[in-house]
């Protein structure tokens, strides 16, 4: 380059660079540094932004607002509108007071269907910016960093605690009752069906109810219920739930308390009848242990016969084929329990004996004793215990009992309930179902069927009686098989005639 075409500049000035305007419509690129600080408020935006080094000044009415552009794509090409962000300037409120956080939570996160998928227990709330936790019972919100709040809060120690309570706890589904019982060669609405008729039939049996009064449940259930289809195909009269009872339910709970005691200790008690008919009712009674209490129930009814139906030589007879025919060792009974035994011989030594040994140990029972002395206007004498090896004390012991008989006689008639009741109570049972107006009840059929169920413990809460599948499946061969019987003892009356 010549001399001449040299810029002429005078000595000492510096060169001055002439201001770049952006043109009208263009876009001025913004640093990231104040990108960052205007979108988190970091700074004041109503105050003009130190341009760029080659870059004119802003004037401080168009740096109050300012378009921030997103990060550049890969390819140099600038975002579309819609990933633009307007951050707004910083304004103050009526009372001169300003906004701590400007420009925060310009964009709210929204609940996504897909965290649904992810998380079962996660559900939309109640606003399209909150989630609620079923696990928790919670709602939370997620408009801040949405799947990341979902993320935080299932993995918070709170959370977490109740997801191992829950998965501790059990499934309501083991509590809840199995209406559709699966039986073979029967439908399930079928099944549903006799179900209800064994339920209903023990619900009489346990309430005294009659069962004459079964003729009415079926039409008052298809009349009630409508919409039911088990109440449609409900259909139970008196004969039917009759068989039910003899044939069905009474032979499972006889047959589960005879496994029971073939393979535990178990006492017997029996009482005899005092009606005036040619059959003695001599009701045996098991006692034995079950899991956790004691089982009172019904074994057999013990018909006896005869002028000698009351003697003690009779009622053990007819025990011993009663244990016999079931298969029942006597060795695992352990305590036997006789009343109103027409005995022929009476041995006063065992009497003393007994009687002293009833009081020698136990100070409420001398207490009861005393009640009853002052009671009969007795004077209170302690019982004199009997040794077989001083048998001149016998007289003396006879003596002192004769001297408190009234108040040993009142002692233990009012303690009968407790201590020789077991036969007393069951008579007072089969008393609510054998009325003068029910007496036909058969004393080894119905009758015994009755009080099998009713002494099987089903008492407070017998409509939760759930039969199993071998009472459902004997249900529906119960009444046909009675129908036979019946119709074979019809045919064969009429060929006699």
């Amino acid at each position: 380059m010549s001399k001449s075409n040299k810029p002429n500049h005078a000595k000492g000035s510096r060169r001055q660079q002439q201001p770049k305007v952006c043109p009208p419509g263009s876009k001025r690129k913004v640093p990231e540094s104040q990108k960052l600080t205007a979108f988190f408020g970091l700074g004041r935006l109503d105050t003009p932004l130190s341009p760029e080094p080659g870059h004119a000044d802003v004037p401080a009415e168009k740096a109050a607002r300012i378009e921030c552009v997103g990060e550049d794509s890969a390819d140099g090409t600038e975002p579309d509108d819609s990933t633009k962000k307007s951050v707004p300037a910083k304004k103050s409120n009526s009372s001169g007071k300003s906004r701590t956080k400007c420009g925060a939570a310009t964009y709210k996160s929204k609940f996504q269907p897909g965290w649904t998928t992810e998380w079962p227990f996660i559900k939309k709330g109640l606003t399209q910016h909150h989630f609620w936790c079923e696990i928790c019972r919670t709602e939370n919100a997620c408009y801040h960093m949405g799947h990341a709040d979902v993320e935080r809060h299932i993995e918070s120690e709170s959370h977490q605690r109740k997801v191992k309570a829950v998965e501790q706890s059990q499934q309501i589904t083991k509590f809840t009752v199995n209406t559709a019982p699966k039986v073979d060669n029967m439908t399930q609405l079928e099944a549903k069906a006799r179900r209800a008729e064994i339920k209903v039939a023990v619900t009489m049996v346990n309430h005294n109810v009659p069962l004459a009064v079964a003729d009415h449940f079926s039409p008052l259930m298809k009349e009630c219920f409508k919409d039911s289809d088990v109440a449609q195909r409900y259909g139970a009269a008196r004969t039917k739930t009759t068989c039910i009872i003899n044939r069905a339910i009474a032979p499972y709970l006889h047959d589960e308390l005879v496994k029971k005691m073939r393979n535990r200790p178990y006492t017997l008690s029996t009482d005899g009848s005092n009606d005036t008919g040619r059959e003695k009712m001599n009701p045996l009674t098991v006692k034995l242990f079950d899991v956790d209490r004691v089982e009172h129930m019904f074994l057999d009814m013990c018909i006896t016969t005869g002028t000698n139906a009351a003697t003690a030589e009779t009622i053990f007879e007819k025990m011993d084929s009663v244990l016999r025919k079931d298969n029942i060792p006597w060795q695992n009974c352990v305590g036997l329990s006789v009343d109103n035994a027409n005995l022929s011989d009476f041995d006063v030594e065992d009497m003393v004996v007994d009687i002293g040994y009833w009081f020698k140990a136990s100070t409420k029972r001398k207490c009861r004793l005393d009640e009853f002395c002052v009671f009969c206007d007795t004077e209170y004498m302690a019982v004199i215990d009997h040794v077989s090896t001083r048998w001149l004390s016998l007289e003396t012991a006879v003596v002192r009992i004769l001297r408190l008989y009234q108040a040993l006689v009142s002692y233990f008639k009012s303690n009968i309930e407790q201590h020789l009741g077991a036969g007393e109570r069951v008579f007072s049972m089969i008393g609510l179902n054998k009325t003068d107006t029910r007496n036909a009840l058969a004393l080894e059929g119905t009758l015994s069927s009755i009080m099998t169920i009713k002494m099987s413990g089903m008492e407070p809460n017998c409509f939760k009686y759930e039969p199993p599948a071998e009472v459902i499946n004997a249900s529906k061969s119960a009444a046909s098989s009675y129908n036979r019987e019946h119709a074979a003892a019809s045919n064969a009356g009429s060929e006699c005639t």
